[in-house]
């Protein structure tokens, strides 16, 4: 710690296990772990192929308290020095990310229980966790998942984000349609926020859609 700039922190420590409803408390990699803790849980489960690592942390928790260190503890690369991209993706957002999503899903199903009377967090976590995957479902143009997941998540809940991807996924011709309306919409809400909260101009969002529409030109005279 007194090799490194943040002098200023702090160690927290205790049982964590009920706070990881909310989703990843850390990172695996530099996590430490006794001979002890990592006998009594033992290995990854093998029923997830992307993600194992949340309720593998989960269990740590769960039998055992933790400790923080409240500052960097792990550096993750997007680039190569040379500034080129990396051949490797990202588990969460390149093309394995409906499964990635969809093992979350499970994880926390089964740490958190699945029954339909739980108390009404659990319920609303679930809901917020299967829109995440109908979202990653619908960009990768799984029509049937994705009605499935929005379906599941828009249950009970009258007009929600879930009802409306749901239903703009059923009336559009294709999924790659419904995807590109929706991209559209939550870029267009973007620019509302900044606008109303004063962060952005109208020369701001004129130039961001003149350098657009030029990208766009040159790309037709290449092709």
């Amino acid at each position: 710690m007194a090799r490194t700039p943040y002098h200023d922190a702090r160690l927290y420590r205790g049982r964590v296990f009920e706070h990881m409803r909310f989703g990843f408390l850390f990172a695996l990699q530099p996590t430490v772990l006794t001979r002890r803790a990592r006998e009594a849980v033992g290995l990854f489960d093998p029923r997830y192929r992307i993600g194992a690592d949340y309720s593998y942390l989960a269990n740590l928790c769960r039998r055992f308290p933790a400790n923080f260190l409240s500052l960097p503890m792990a550096i993750k690369h997007e680039y190569a020095r040379d500034g080129a991209q990396l051949n490797e993706g990202h588990l969460s957002t390149g093309s394995t990310r409906f499964e990635f999503e969809r093992d979350l899903l499970h994880q926390f199903e089964e740490l958190f229980g699945a029954a339909p009377s739980e108390e009404p967090e659990i319920a609303a976590l679930r809901r917020a966790r299967q829109l995440v995957v109908g979202r990653a479902a619908l960009g990768q143009g799984n029509r049937v998942e994705a009605l499935h997941y929005f379906r599941k998540a828009k249950r009970g809940q009258g007009s929600s984000l879930a009802a409306a991807l749901w239903w703009l996924v059923r009336i559009t011709p294709t999924p790659a349609v419904a995807h590109r309306i929706y991209t559209g919409l939550r870029r267009a809400g973007v620019l509302g926020r900044e606008l109303l909260t004063k962060r952005a101009s109208w020369g701001r969002i004129a130039r961001k859609f003149l350098g657009r529409f030029r990208d766009a030109s040159t790309l037709d005279i290449k092709a």
